[in-house]
C-alpha cells in the first residue's frame, strides 16, 4: 500500500492549511511511534502528517483541541502518577478544588510540550484550545472569569468559548484583552457570523487601547456532532415526507461546510474555521473536505484524533483524488430537497437564527450535555486520586442544568 495520491494533496496544500490533534498532546510520540511500527509501507504519509516534534512543521499537525474528555482520558491513562502529584495538593490550603487544580495541571502540562513550536513559529502553530468547565457557563462573568485563568496557565493556550449569545460578549471581552480564542460549538453560518462579529469588535478595542495583538490568533470551531446526525433534524425532515440517503445527508455536510467557509472568506484577521477533517468515513473526508485547487486564501483547519488519522493512514493508498469532487456543486435536486427542511434553512441561512437561540438549539444542548458528563467523570478521577478525606465541594451551579433549555426545533 502505497500513500503517493495522499501525499501529493500535502505537499500541494502544506501552505494552506494545518491539522490539529484532537486530544491530549502527551499522547502523541506514543501514538506516532505505534503507527511507524503498525504502517512501515506508509512511513512518508505519517511522516507527513505527524512531524517529528509536536507541530514543528509546517505540514501535518500543528496544534492541539483538548476537551474534557480527552483529558479524562490522559489522567485515567496513568492515576498513579496523577495520585503521587495530588497528594501534596490535598493537603495545601488553597480555596480551589483538587479536581480543578489536577484539570489545570493536565493542561499546563500539555501546553507545554507545544510551547517550543509556538514560540519558534512566532504563534503561528503550537496552540492549545482548552475547554472552560460547564459549571461556570451560568454567567458571563463567571465564565470569563475562568477563560482568563485558563488563558494565563501558559502563553500558547487558546480558550474555547461556546457560541451562544452570552459566550460573544466573553469572546469580545477576551479577544479585547489580547488573549486567544476558540469559538466553539459552531453549527450554524448565523453563529459564525456573530463570532467573526465579536472577534472583530474585541480587535478593534484592543488596538484601539494599545493592546498587542501580534501573537495571537482565533478559531471558530465546528461541531463534530451536528446537526446531519441530530434526531431533530431527521423528525423534521420525516414531518416533510423527506427520508435523506447517506449520500444525500453527506450532501447536506458540504452545503453546510461550504457555507460556513464561504462566510469567512475575505475575513483576514487571525481567525481561522476548525472542521472535523477525517471522521467518520476517511475516504470521504478526503473526497469533500479540503478545499479545492488554487482556493489558497481559505481559512480552514481540520482536526481529527488518533483513531482518525489511524484510518487516513490505513485507507491513503485507496484515497481518490479530491480534486473532482471539491469543485462538484451540490446537486440542484437534492438542495431543493434541503431548503424544504426548516432544520436546515436556520442553520444554512445567513440570518435564520437568531442569536437567542443559539444556546436553545437542540445541537448546542447535546453537546452542553456531553461536556457536562465528561466534567462529572473528572469528579469521579479526582475522587480516584485524591485521599479518602477528598470530598469537592459543588457550587449552587452544580450541575449544570440543561434541562430548562429545551425546545422544539423548527
Amino acid at each position: 500500500m502505497e500513500s503517493h495520491s495522499l501525499m501529493h494533496d500535502f505537499n500541494r496544500r502544506r501552505c494552506q492549511s494545518y491539522y490539529w490533534w484532537e486530544g491530549a498532546p502527551a499522547s502523541y510520540p506514543v501514538f506516532k511511534a505505534r503507527m511507524l511500527k503498525d504502517y512501515p509501507q506508509a512511513h512518508d504519509c505519517i511522516e507527513t502528517l505527524l512531524p517529528v516534534g509536536f507541530a514543528s512543521a509546517e505540514a501535518g499537525i500543528g496544534g492541539a483541541i483538548t476537551t474534557l474528555a480527552s483529558i479524562n482520558t490522559y489522567l485515567n491513562s496513568n492515576l498513579q502518577h496523577w495520585a503521587r502529584r495530588a497528594r501534596p495538593w490535598s493537603q495545601l490550603l488553597t480555596p480551589a478544588p483538587l479536581h480543578r487544580t489536577l484539570y489545570e495541571a493536565a493542561l499546563r502540562e500539555s501546553a507545554e510540550l507545544l510551547f517550543d513550536a509556538w514560540q519558534a513559529s512566532e504563534a503561528v502553530r503550537g496552540w492549545v484550545a482548552v475547554e472552560i468547565e460547564p459549571s461556570e457557563y451560568h454567567s458571563a462573568a463567571g465564565t470569563l472569569r475562568r477563560a482568563r485563568e485558563l488563558a494565563n496557565l501558559m502563553p500558547n493556550i487558546m480558550v474555547s468559548v461556546p457560541l451562544s449569545e452570552m459566550g460573544c460578549e466573553v469572546i469580545e471581552e477576551l479577544v479585547a484583552t489580547g488573549h486567544a480564542v476558540n469559538a466553539s460549538l459552531c453549527f450554524s453560518v448565523a453563529q459564525l457570523r456573530a463570532g467573526l462579529a465579536a472577534i472583530r469588535r474585541g480587535r478593534q478595542r484592543a488596538l484601539s487601547q494599545g493592546v498587542c495583538l501580534k501573537r495571537t490568533r482565533h478559531l471558530i470551531s465546528v461541531i463534530y456532532t451536528g446537526l446531519m446526525t441530530h434526531p431533530e433534524f431527521k423528525m423534521q425532515a420525516a414531518q416533510f415526507g423527506i427520508e435523506l440517503s447517506a449520500t444525500e445527508q453527506r450532501w447536506a455536510e458540504v452545503a453546510l461546510y461550504r457555507a460556513l467557509s464561504g462566510a469567512m472568506l475575505g475575513y483576514s484577521e487571525a481567525t481561522w474555521l476548525m472542521v472535523p477533517g477525517l471522521a467518520p468515513d476517511p475516504q470521504g473526508a478526503l473526497a469533500r473536505g479540503w478545499p479545492a485547487q488554487g482556493s489558497v486564501q481559505e481559512p480552514v483547519l481540520y482536526s481529527a484524533d488518533d483513531r482518525q488519522i489511524e484510518a487516513l493512514i490505513r485507507v491513503s493508498s485507496d484515497a481518490p483524488s479530491s480534486e473532482d469532487q471539491d469543485l462538484a456543486a451540490v446537486p440542484v435536486d437534492i438542495m431543493q430537497r434541503l431548503l424544504r427542511i426548516p432544520a436546515f434553512r436556520q442553520v444554512w441561512g445567513a440570518d435564520s437564527l437568531a442569536s437567542a437561540c443559539f444556546a436553545r438549539h437542540p445541537v448546542f444542548l447535546q453537546n452542553i450535555a456531553q461536556s457536562l458528563r465528561a466534567y462529572t467523570r473528572l469528579l469521579g478521577v479526582a475522587r480516584q486520586v485524591s485521599p479518602p478525606s477528598y470530598s469537592p465541594v459543588l457550587s449552587s451551579n452544580e450541575p449544570f442544568q440543561t434541562g430548562a433549555c429545551l425546545r422544539k426545533s423548527g
